[in-house]
């Protein structure tokens, strides 16, 4: 009588998982749709988890992270700068020059700021009331940021205006009785436009549009001829001349 063998069962090894590389990846997901939130601690799993076998969920979570977490740091780079020219802009405002008019009723504070009508060839000091573009001896004005080098003389670093339903809202609340400043802050994230002199582009600040914001940076950055950063602004009370 022949011996029966039992049937052979191959024994199944359960695949290796890689625990980081996963929470990594999960939490990239997350962090795409929470603005970058959780972006930074994906990226540590995930470059963690790439260390161990399987890789491929942490290698994809380290590149979803990078890019969910780029666009918020250009943002706040960007909106970084802004409110750096938003409190130079400040102080050139409330700084009166002697030429400036005294407040009037109805119209709040009346200070003075520098236009132009040339692209910014030249410059002009009128009332701060004026919102840009407006006419002036037949040709469009804009409003005029001045900068000076150390060694140098005074140049328009870039031109300011506003989009025609902004400037709507910031004459009506000009004619009810707010400061210029004061109305035109409202705005100035929500209609704005600015340009460097020479250039046909103006560029409005866009939130969640990381292009813009990379132009709005390069528009409002102030650098001399030797490329360094050390430009300074020029207030109204220097007066300054072309």
């Amino acid at each position: 009588m022949s011996r029966q063998h039992a049937p052979y069962v191959p024994i199944m090894t359960p695949a290796p998982s890689n625990r980081l590389g996963i929470a990594g990846f999960v939490l990239s997901l997350l962090g795409l749709i929470s603005c970058g939130l959780l972006a930074p601690v994906g990226l540590v799993l995930s470059l963690v988890g790439v260390r161990k076998e399987p890789r491929g969920l942490a290698i994809a979570g380290a590149v979803i992270s990078l890019v969910s977490f780029v666009p918020p740091v250009l943002f706040g780079s960007a909106i970084l700068g802004f409110f750096k020219s938003v409190s130079a802009r400040r102080n050139a405002l409330l700084a009166t020059s002697s030429s400036a008019p005294a407040i009037t009723p109805g119209r709040g504070l009346s200070a003075s700021a520098y236009f132009s009508d040339d692209d910014g060839k030249t410059w002009f000091i009128d009332d701060a009331a004026n919102v840009p573009p407006f006419a002036h001896n037949g040709k469009t004005a804009y409003r005029a940021l001045l900068y000076r080098c150390p060694e140098g003389k005074p140049f328009v670093q870039r031109l300011e205006s506003f989009t025609d339903e902004a400037k709507s809202k910031i004459e009506a609340d000009i004619a009810a009785g707010k400061p210029p400043l004061t109305a035109e802050y409202r705005y100035l994230a929500h209609g704005m436009m600015i340009k460097r002199p020479g250039k046909t582009e103006w560029v409005e600040l866009k939130e969640g549009d990381p292009e813009s914001q990379i132009k709005w940076g390069e528009v409002m950055s102030a650098t001399c001829p030797d490329g360094l950063p050390n430009a300074r602004p020029v207030s109204i009370e220097e007066n300054a001349q072309p």
